[in-house]
């Protein structure tokens, strides 16, 4: 992604490395990751990527994730409630 240039320039899926408390924030930081968007997300699991320097968009509802990122990078991202209820 370019933030500058507001512009999405590849994509890549990689494995998970599966799930454990704690485990995904640290490895997607180690990818570089520097912002998630999602849907909702447990307040102990925000923490913890906030920990790992990584901004997290929460209440998303575009199920698409290239429009999701493109509306990010546009600054039209629309947000709601967290819909996490954990």
């Amino acid at each position: 992604v370019d933030e500058g240039r507001k512009e999405i320039l590849s994509k890549e899926l990689v494995p998970s490395p599966g799930h454990q408390p704690g485990l995904l924030p640290q490895w997607l930081a180690e990818q570089g990751v520097s912002v998630v968007i999602a849907g909702g997300m447990g307040s102990r699991a925000q923490d913890i990527f906030q920990q790992n320097h990584i901004k997290v968009i929460i209440g998303v509802l575009e199920s698409d994730p290239m429009k999701a990122v493109q509306n990010y990078l546009n600054g039209i991202l629309a947000t709601g409630d967290n819909i996490c209820d954990h």
